[in-house]
């Protein structure tokens, strides 16, 4: 006897019934992963290993080493008679060794280097670094 009567007997017409109405279904802020804003980040901080800074007596055959940096895709270097013209960066692709051959004995040098992605670059920790060649 109540079929008819019943206030909920017919469900479409509930004031929520279509779920596409919701008013926010597609404008939520992060919706689409890629469109985040932090999507690049620059490489991370990462350590000289060789020479150390300050050695003395080094070979004039150098090979000068660091550590891998998260998120890199490739590394520069810069070599210099001074700490202040260190500012041309030579690349090496991924590696994380250069040669560098034919130094003047009983030289200072110095030399630093950065890694690279699409967002930018870091350079190492430690500022530049200086070794001397043996006599």
């Amino acid at each position: 006897p109540y079929a008819d009567t019943h206030p909920y007997a017919h469900a479409n017409t509930h004031p929520y019934a279509h779920a596409n109405t919701y008013p926010y279904a597609d404008t939520h802020p992060y919706a689409h992963a890629n469109t985040h804003p932090h999507a690049d980040t620059y490489p991370q901080a990462f350590n000289k290993t060789a020479p150390v800074n300050n050695a003395v007596n080094q070979a004039v055959t150098i090979t000068l080493s660091w550590a891998a940096s998260n998120g890199a895709t490739s590394y520069e270097y810069c070599f210099a008679l001074t700490a202040a013209s260190c500012t041309n960066w030579k690349s090496v692709g991924a590696a994380r060794t250069v040669n560098v051959p034919n130094l003047a004995k009983n030289k200072a040098y110095f030399w630093n280097v950065r890694a690279r992605n699409s967002a930018g670059f870091t350079v190492s920790n430690g500022g530049v670094w200086k070794f001397t060649t043996r006599r």
